[in-house]
């Protein structure tokens, strides 16, 4: 399983630099690095610290749990669609 895109998708979306999560979590940028584009698997633990430092530990439990996405994305929009439609007959 690869964890670089989820890594640094959360620490984007946290508006948190390579620099200032290697500080963060007591590492140097490079190793940072290594880690988003998939050159290094992070421990568990390490995983585990990111997600709390980065506030998604939402996206990390959907990841590990196999949600996909994009497809959870279209199904919300599917539900939207289908209320939309309901209260449209309504009035």
């Amino acid at each position: 399983m690869e964890y670089g895109g989820l890594l640094k998708a959360a620490r984007e979306r946290s508006g948190i630099s390579q620099e200032e999560m290697a500080h963060q979590m007591n590492m140097t940028q490079s190793n940072i690095s290594k880690y988003e584009n998939n050159y290094k698997e992070p421990p568990l633990t390490m995983f585990k610290q990111w997600m709390e430092n980065t506030s998604c530990q939402d996206v990390a439990i959907a990841f590990l749990m196999g949600v996909d996405g994009m497809q959870m994305m279209g199904q919300v929009m599917e539900a939207l669609s289908s209320v939309v439609g309901f209260v449209s007959i309504i009035f």
